[in-house]
């Protein structure tokens, strides 16, 4: 969703005489802890590592972003962090993984969901489960989203649009 959410950007940056170039001048602080915490999130599932070390690793992932966050904060727009924030809470207060609402979802994908170590099925012992993945959209294909998905998207565009429109 990050990704397509991305292209889009792009895509309405062009649009509106935006510059790809103008990325060129954008300069992240430790950018290591973006791809790394990006790459944990990305490897918990399927390096087959036990539930406990999963959630320590998937929480200290966040912990990383947020750190990517405050030292580049003055490139980011507030959606981002609050995004991310949002998850991050629901993730917490719920043992480490993202409740996901299975209701819209295929028997099958549910049995894979039981086998996640960073989302769960959400049932009504879910802490704040108006912020898990509870919104289902079908485009670009279907998927369970959260309202911190949400703002992460759109912090996603604002960024790009700043940068490709609005740069100096």
């Amino acid at each position: 969703m990050y990704i397509e959410a991305f292209i889009i950007s792009i895509l309405v940056g062009l649009f509106r005489k935006g510059k790809i170039s103008n990325f060129k001048s954008i300069y992240f602080q430790k950018v290591r802890l973006l791809f790394i915490a990006v790459l944990i999130q990305l490897a918990i599932n399927y390096i087959g590592m036990d539930n406990q070390a999963g959630i320590l690793l998937h929480i200290g992932s966040y912990f990383m972003l947020f750190i990517f966050f405050w030292v580049n904060r003055d490139l980011f727009n507030y959606m981002l962090p609050l995004g991310a924030a949002l998850n991050f809470l629901v993730i917490v207060f719920n043992g480490g993984s993202m409740p996901v609402f299975t209701g819209y979802m295929p028997d099958i994908a549910v049995n894979q969901l039981t086998l996640s170590v960073t989302h769960t099925v959400l049932d009504e012992t879910t802490r704040m489960p108006w912020l898990a993945d509870i919104l289902y959209i079908r485009w670009p294909y279907q998927q369970m989203i959260s309202i911190g998905d949400i703002f992460l998207v759109i912090g996603i565009f604002i960024f790009v649009q700043r940068i490709m429109v609005n740069a100096k």
